[in-house]
């Protein structure tokens, strides 16, 4: 097993505040990814592990390879051993692979290591649920990095590079059996590029610890895409608001920079009608658009028993004052007629965020609340990021 460590850039910093609000200091971070033969950890192998960390402002590089597939057990306790330093463990769905590998690894060697005393960042997990808002094609790591204009030397597939691993094995045994020592080669993990060799197994060395030293290094690179993750959560504070002739409009700034504008549309629908709602954003600023319904709407009350309908008037009473209308103008509300008409202007809300809550109809989900300036200016924020976590 070999074992590289190689400093990647100096006065290197990243914004903490995209990854915890947790107290973690960046020294307890780590970046971390690693390569197999295969999906199954049943029947095949990982063959490097690598990860990234701050030494004070340095962020380093240590990699793990496995030059015999009788050495996994040795690298799998290297790397847990290095683990117990750090806190919070930054991947690129590792919940879904890299995690899972390992603790299966651990199971087969009866290794008493787990992750369960780390806090676990899956920076592809954040993106997700926001997938169709990115303007991106898909989620693919690489695809990320090229949306953040981060370029790679490594032009090969974590597929495509088992049968090098297969290779690499066969040529390194041959050669540590017709050669007086191990293979020549320098590692240039930072250049990225596989340095003249004297022998093959050296080459296909370099062309594995260059893709999982990319992906390992790339990672503190792409965090600036969770900026949109803090926005679409409502991470923002409002700088101003204005009510036009058909919409209200907040203006906000946002904590941690977009690495690219965005316009996002969305709508509502009151009774077949759609109202538009626009996002846009440049840098760490932008405005929420929001077409405002005016008409009237309807409250329900929820004890229909104690109320009477007034068909006339087209609205409920309780019977404590309907008892005094004549009966022929008045009948027993039922769950749909019990409620009283609101007219105004009237937002969406994804939850009885602002009581009365309104709706076209009882069995409708869709509720509204009505607009004034009083509201907008005492909870601006808080309506400007609901909108954003439940309409864009």
């Amino acid at each position: 097993m070999q074992i590289i460590e190689t400093p990647i850039a100096t006065s290197f910093d990243f914004d903490i505040t995209l990854l915890t609000s947790n107290i973690v200091s960046k020294q307890e971070i780590l970046f971390f990814d690693i390569e197999t033969t295969g999906f199954s950890a049943a029947i095949s192998y990982v063959y490097l592990i690598g990860c990234a960390y701050l030494n004070q402002s340095t962020l380093i590089l240590r990699q793990w390879f496995m030059e015999d597939i009788r050495e996994e057990k040795e690298l799998l306790t290297n790397f847990f051993e290095f683990l117990k330093s750090y806190r919070l463990l930054v991947h690129y769905n590792g919940s879904g692979f890299d995690i899972p590998y390992l603790l299966q690894k651990c199971s087969t060697y009866q290794l008493p290591y787990n992750f369960d005393h780390f806090i676990s960042f899956d920076i592809y997990k954040k993106l997700i649920p926001y997938k169709k808002k990115l303007p991106m094609a898909n989620l693919k790591l690489k695809t990320v990095e090229d949306f953040l204009q981060i370029k790679r030397k490594d032009q090969y597939s974590g597929g495509e590079l088992i049968s090098v691993y297969t290779k690499f094995l066969a040529l390194y045994s041959y050669e540590k059996k017709h050669s007086s020592g191990a293979s020549h080669y320098q590692v240039s993990p930072v250049s990225g590029l596989p340095s003249i060799e004297k022998s093959d197994s050296g080459t296909l060395r370099q062309l594995l610890l260059l893709h999982n030293s990319e992906d390992i290094k790339n990672l503190p690179l792409i965090l600036p895409i969770l900026s949109y993750v803090k926005l679409f959560e409502g991470n923002i504070v409002i700088d101003k608001w204005e009510v036009t002739e058909k919409a209200v409009n907040f203006y906000f700034k946002i904590n941690n920079q977009l690495p690219s504008s965005l316009t996002l549309e969305s709508n509502y629908e009151v009774m077949d009608s759609n109202y538009p709602l626009t996002l846009t954003t440049r840098e760490n600023e932008g405005c929420i658009s929001i077409t405002f319904y005016h008409g009237s709407l309807k409250f329900f009350f929820d004890n229909y028993k104690d109320y009477y309908y007034l068909p006339l008037e087209d609205t409920a009473v309780h019977k404590s004052v309907g008892e005094y209308v004549e009966k022929e103008y008045r009948q027993n509300a039922k769950p749909d007629t019990c409620y009283i008409k609101k007219t105004g202007y009237f937002l969406p809300q994804s939850y009885a965020m602002f009581t009365p809550s309104f709706r076209v109809e009882r069995k409708q989900k869709q509720q509204f609340f009505e607009v004034t300036k009083e509201l907008l200016s005492q909870e601006s924020d808080k309506i400007a990021s609901d909108f954003l976590r439940s309409y864009f």
